[in-house]
């Protein structure tokens, strides 16, 4: 999977009484297709829609970023695109050097949109869609988390108080099995080919904390991706407390 680790800065500190910072969203989208194709069902097509900040451009350039990696991350083409649009045309540029009208069929589709906040800990979901052929094509999400007081992202690592990390991994663990029990047809052969993985992509919310897997990381591709939820009640004392407020606070 590919997961949103674009800075390294501090998490920040803040007082719990803050009021929570106004976020407004504006949407943005660029489409571009092959060049000289006249046939619109069989044109590589590139397609982005994504939410940015006003006010927040350190957090609408950690998205921009974010949509490009994903946009690079399929094919060959070991692009360094700086843009959405370079990164748009490298893939066609992919598509167009196939032999015998191959990439004619290629498509990239990218999404980026607010999927919810915590008090100023906001979760922005970063998702897309490629097909290069083949019988499906492979969808890639990731969570950036953004802390809006140190204007700067979160990871996992950090959201967790130090010396908690085992601890948090066990209730992870342990809503892993929860999912497993849920699955129909799951036997000692699936667990033993999928067993539990540790991710960097997560959200926060009023009702606990969420895990995210992409296809191939705890079971086939016909599972798709996969969340696995801790509830909010085993997150006291293991996840930082200014993180962990009421959905009425945000």
């Amino acid at each position: 999977m590919l997961t949103a680790v674009l800075f390294t800065s501090g998490c920040g500190s803040r007082s719990d009484s803050a009021a929570p910072q106004t976020l407004k969203p504006r949407q943005e989208s660029f489409e571009r297709q092959a060049a000289g194709c006249d046939k619109e069902d069989e044109c590589a097509t590139v397609s982005v829609t994504y939410q940015l900040f006003e006010n927040r451009p350190a957090l609408n350039d950690a998205i921009r970023r974010q949509l490009i990696q994903q946009m690079q991350g399929v094919g060959e083409s070991g692009s360094d695109a700086d843009s959405i649009a370079a990164a748009a045309e490298a893939f066609l540029k992919q598509a167009r050097e196939l032999p015998d009208d191959t990439g004619n069929r290629w498509m990239v589709q990218a999404n980026g949109k607010l999927l919810g906040r915590s008090g100023n800990l906001v979760a922005v979901e970063i998702s897309s869609y490629a097909y290069t052929g083949g019988a499906h094509g492979m969808p890639a999400t990731s969570w950036l988390n953004w802390d809006l007081d140190a204007d700067a992202p979160v990871t996992l690592e950090q959201l967790i108080q130090p010396g908690q990390e085992d601890a948090f991994w066990e209730l992870a663990r342990r809503a892993h099995q929860r999912w497993l029990r849920e699955q129909t047809d799951i036997d000692e052969e699936f667990r033993q080919l999928w067993p539990f993985a540790k991710t960097g992509d997560f959200r926060l919310d009023d009702t606990g904390l969420t895990l995210l897997y992409g296809v191939y990381t705890l079971g086939p591709y016909a599972m798709g991706q996969v969340e696995l939820k801790i509830p909010r009640e085993q997150l006291d004392g293991v996840i930082r407390q200014q993180y962990l407020v009421d959905r009425s606070q945000s």
